[in-house]
């Protein structure tokens, strides 16, 4: 007859088996059976059971050490060190010198870790002052010197001891990363673009388990490679405050990334996200979201409960109208928002009146709607790029703490004298548009820095800007000027951080 674990499971449960002969049948299993699956699922249901009346120790300890399989190695080594930690010592140690795999070397270095002896304290400070990589090693010798390593418990070293073996790892597998260790712990880990090369053997396509042992990460970078999947060991880095993935093949992320309750600034642009999990608005601390060139078109329900969120980057998704969600989150100051299908932003206009930075460039939006933008009365720096304007309405003005303003890749052909209003501007981007004279509004801006006519059909350069004493620079490349003038050296002179392109 072929044992099966769950209907032994079952037998158990239904008093069809007793304990001991539904021990004895899932050992039966996991030494002779050829299925590796129903290996693991028996020794999962071992874990569930009391055994305590059976001592399995010399059992598990042999599957530990001689078995071919590293999950049943690892599920091993979680049994020894969850109820036998009192014979745990010397097999860890034998495990320790001729574990192979790094993942069980690392649950090996954690059983040691959480078995309070002295002898084992010994042995894990004499593995640490054998330690190679500069950083590790300095600062142990460090802690030696002044005395200061009594004070760790073995869980302090065994962690150590951890990141160590990670570190060195990563090193041999992909070379070329970054990193910070601060008091022996691994803080920054950058990863980014180790698939650069499309002849290496290196690509990153798939997220190292062992990145999940990092509990005191910070940083973690791992932009421009080719992952597909994150695995769930990722969402136990609690410590995480800034991760990038952006730039991957990422098509979901981990519905646990709740877990990752100390985020900050999470940037996934550039993958390609049709949605988003719903446990992200868990995501309590978060104060950047970068989402833009995903294939988004539509956000998780209750946004808004991002109380921390400031910066909101959508653009280059699917969406046709700006959610609610979005809208009420309370402390939003920038939302980028452009190449999308949108056409009406009346709601963006009223309800989010705190914004200082709005993009709504590449979308599909009419003259009045845009009108409505007085509503945003803290606004510093707007982005109309590429909406087919032809006229921009006289309303601009009343956006009196604009520094910055993009108009580039329009038809315009003039600007309404409201714009003089703009005493704080500083950047007005008028490129690619229609212009063939200068607009004189814009010799009443008193604080314009740069200023960009790029693209047009501007023949002249009007003697008028002598009088903008703050003007850094100026672009008329790509015009219709023939003859250079004399101002400019006037301009130059007055102003010696002054620079025109032509």
């Amino acid at each position: 007859m072929v044992l099966n674990p769950q209907k032994i499971l079952l037998d158990l449960q239904n008093c069809r088996l007793d304990r001991k002969n539904a021990i004895h049948q899932l050992i039966n299993i996991i030494n002779k059976s050829a299925d590796v699956s129903k290996r693991i699922e028996s020794i999962k249901i071992l874990m569930q059971l009391d055994f305590n009346e059976v001592n399995l120790f010399a059992f598990f300890e042999n599957l530990m050490i001689s078995d071919s399989n590293e999950k049943i190695r690892t599920l091993s080594i979680k049994i020894i060190k969850d109820r036998y930690q009192e014979q745990a010592f010397e097999p860890m140690c034998w495990a320790y010198k001729h574990e192979h795999s790094i993942k069980c070397l690392l649950y090996v270095i954690e059983t040691l870790g959480a078995l309070e002896d002295p002898l084992i304290s010994q042995y894990l400070k004499k593995e640490l002052k054998t330690m190679k990589i500069p950083e590790f090693r300095s600062y142990i010798h460090s802690l030696i010197k002044k005395k200061k390593i009594q004070r760790f418990n073995n869980k302090e070293l065994a962690k150590i001891l951890q990141n160590y073996h990670i570190l060195k790892t990563l090193i041999k597998e992909y070379k070329r990363i970054e990193y910070t260790i601060e008091r022996g712990y691994i803080k920054e880990l950058d990863l980014s673009c180790l698939s650069h090369n499309i002849f290496s053997w290196h690509m990153l396509k798939k997220l190292p388990g062992i990145i999940g042992f990092l509990r005191n990460l910070r940083t973690l970078n791992l932009k421009l490679n080719k992952l597909k999947i994150l695995p769930n060991t990722l969402t136990r880095l609690a410590s995480l405050k800034h991760l990038d993935i952006s730039n991957n093949q990422l098509a979901y992320l981990p519905e646990k990334i709740h877990h990752l309750i100390n985020l900050e600034t999470l940037d996934v642009s550039h993958n390609n996200l049709r949605e988003l999990p719903n446990s992200i608005i868990a995501l309590k601390k978060l104060t950047s979201l970068n989402l833009s060139h995903n294939k988004l078109n539509k956000l998780p329900e209750s946004l808004e409960s991002l109380e921390k969120l400031e910066f909101l980057n959508l653009h280059g998704n699917k969406l046709y109208t700006i959610p609610e969600r979005v809208l009420n989150i309370k402390n939003l100051k920038s939302l980028e928002i452009g190449l999308n299908n949108i056409s009406n932003i009346e709601k963006v206009s009223c309800e989010i009146s705190q914004l200082q930075n709005l993009s709504l460039g590449g979308n599909h939006i009419d003259e009045q709607s845009l009108r409505k933008l007085t509503f945003l009365e803290k606004l510093q720096d707007l982005d109309l790029y590429d909406i087919k304007l032809t006229n921009l309405p006289d309303e601009i003005g009343e956006l009196g703490y604009l520094v910055r303003l993009s108009l580039h890749n329009n038809q315009l052909t003039d600007l309404p004298q409201s714009v003089s209003q703009l005493e704080y501007l500083e950047v007005l981007d008028l490129s690619w548009n229609n212009f063939n004279k200068i607009p004189k509004v814009i010799f009443d801006l008193p604080r314009i820095k740069i200023l960009n006519f790029s693209g047009n059909k501007i023949k002249t350069i009007s003697p008028s800007f002598l009088k903008i004493k703050s003007l850094e620079l100026l672009d008329f490349s790509y015009n219709f000027i023939q003859k250079i003038p004399n101002l400019l050296n006037q301009l130059e002179h007055q102003n010696h951080d002054f620079h025109i392109i032509i």
